[in-house]
């Protein structure tokens, strides 16, 4: 669809641009970078963050409902 209207594609822009300025804020919030994505990077920092904040951090700077969340607090 963006290939087809302008509009589109400055929509999928500025949702970018947004989904990076909150990631932004959000690291600085908890002083750590945020690894967008998936993977084991992510893994990775999802550990750190639970051992330096707790669990409860999580309802505020992330998604709880996926299966990396619980494997990363068991």
């Amino acid at each position: 669809a963006e290939s087809l209207h302008q509009s589109i594609a400055v929509a999928a822009i500025i949702a970018r641009y947004t989904f990076l300025k909150e990631m932004d804020k959000l690291s600085d919030k908890i002083n750590i970078v945020l690894t967008k994505g998936a993977g084991p990077q992510v893994d990775a920092i999802d550990k750190v963050i639970y051992l330096k904040h707790g669990k409860d951090i999580f309802t505020q700077i992330a998604k709880v409902n996926f299966k990396n969340s619980k494997k990363i607090w068991d």
